[in-house]
């Protein structure tokens, strides 16, 4: 297998460029917001330093609001180079350009991750990497504990079987030529994907899974920050 090596130049794009509708009706970005006394932006960016295997940062914010982005960051990342890169209209727009920046610097490993998910912890950043070094891609994942039922029209139409069914989480990771490649097709297709795993399983291939951490949970609504302070 595989290992981690000095030599592998591991990124992380933090995606922050949503316009943050269903948290505050998009009247103030939720990234910048404090989560115990800090921007939620800048806990994600100190567990990316304190895992010692990130060697660059990328925030994706919306445009206009690198400043604001850079000052949500703080000081946390360290040493790490820190840069910004503004997003477009939807998730894989921000995705695709975050990698497009990413591309001059040369790494060879890259994790996404959602800025609005602020408990990821460094154990979780450095198994999805290895994961992504030995597999070429690689996601936490959760068991899902409610019954999944499909709704059409306000009725349940559907009972899908819990056993296989997982959550998928942030970061996911991937050897950067490959997932940038699937970036490039889906955008040429003009394919929309839920997630950075469903773009890569369409164009490249599998996405390993590993365990995934309930307490990773993504800030939605302002109930999301009450409850995990």
């Amino acid at each position: 297998m595989k290992e981690i090596s000095p030599n592998t130049r591991t990124a992380c794009i933090i995606t922050a460029a949503g316009s943050s509708r269903r948290f505050s009706g998009g009247s103030s970005k939720k990234e910048y917001l404090l989560v115990d006394g800090r921007p939620m932006i800048s806990w994600s960016v100190e567990a990316c330093r304190a895992s010692g295997v990130v060697s660059r940062i990328v925030i994706v914010h919306p445009p206009g609001q690198q400043q604001e982005a850079m000052e949500a960051a703080g000081d946390a990342a360290g040493d790490i180079p820190v840069t910004c890169t503004a997003g477009g209209t939807t998730r894989q727009e921000s995705v695709f350009l975050g990698l497009e920046h990413l591309e001059q610097f040369g790494c060879h490993v890259v994790l996404i991750h959602d800025g609005a998910r602020p408990w990821v912890t460094p154990e979780c950043i450095r198994e999805v990497i290895q994961g992504a070094v030995r597999y070429v891609g690689a996601a936490p994942v959760i068991p899902i504990p409610d019954a999944v039922k499909q709704v059409e029209d306000r009725f349940i139409t559907g009972h899908l079987p819990r056993p296989g069914l997982m959550a998928v989480q942030t970061p996911q990771g991937f050897e950067f030529p490959g997932i940038l490649s699937a970036h490039r097709m889906a955008r040429n297709d003009q394919i929309p994907c839920i997630d950075d795993t469903e773009l890569y399983c369409r164009y490249i291939g599998k996405v390993h899974a590993v365990p995934g951490d309930a307490e990773n949970r993504k800030v939605t609504y302002p109930s999301d920050i009450r409850s995990g302070a």
